[in-house]
């Protein structure tokens, strides 16, 4: 079923929309060697081209379903339909992360991940930004990213990276849970 969804993904992303966003979220984690399961398409996208891709999602029998200042939820009611979801960033933040992401295929559709850093990075941002909401997900991809790609999370560098995109109560609670 992922194969031919990413198929039909080619109706809202052409090739050059899929070298200007970035595919986060579930199937990220899953590339970096943490299987799990997810239920939605999420994707990074600069804030302003979120209307041009609305207008294309609406055309394939999307609707959106939930909406804020840096996210939106889209959902079809046909079968078969993921619900594809958009973090919203500024170009600055979207380019940085598009000079390290990688290229992955999915069937013959090819889509640019974030670097293993920079989902931490995301999924750090997340739980700080709302933990209440996102703590069990996030933390839990996060040690298992770490784990399973050997990041020395001792490191000062490490540390830094936490407090910058997280803060000292994470980074604390990432050294526990990795050390356990």
């Amino acid at each position: 079923m992922v194969e031919p969804f990413f198929s039909f993904l080619t109706n809202i992303f052409n090739p050059e929309d899929r070298a200007n966003c970035l595919l986060i979220g579930g199937f990220a984690v899953n590339y970096y060697g943490y299987t799990r399961q997810t239920v939605d398409v999420d994707f990074l996208i600069e804030c302003s081209r979120e209307a041009k891709f609305s207008e294309r999602l609406s055309e394939q029998g999307y609707i959106a379903i939930h909406r804020d200042e840096v996210f939106v939820k889209y959902r079809c009611w046909q079968e078969g339909r993921m619900d594809i979801d958009f973090m919203l960033v500024d170009k600055t933040t979207l380019d940085g992360m598009l000079r390290e992401a990688v290229s992955v295929n999915y069937g013959e559709v090819s889509f640019l991940l974030p670097s293993l850093m920079h989902l931490i990075a995301l999924k750090l941002h997340s739980i700080h930004y709302n933990e209440k909401i996102r703590f069990y997900k996030d933390m839990g991809d996060i040690v298992q990213l770490l784990l399973r790609n050997e990041v020395r999370v001792d490191s000062e560098d490490f540390r830094d990276y936490c407090l910058k995109y997280g803060s000292e109560k994470l980074y604390n609670e990432i050294l526990q849970a990795v050390q356990k």
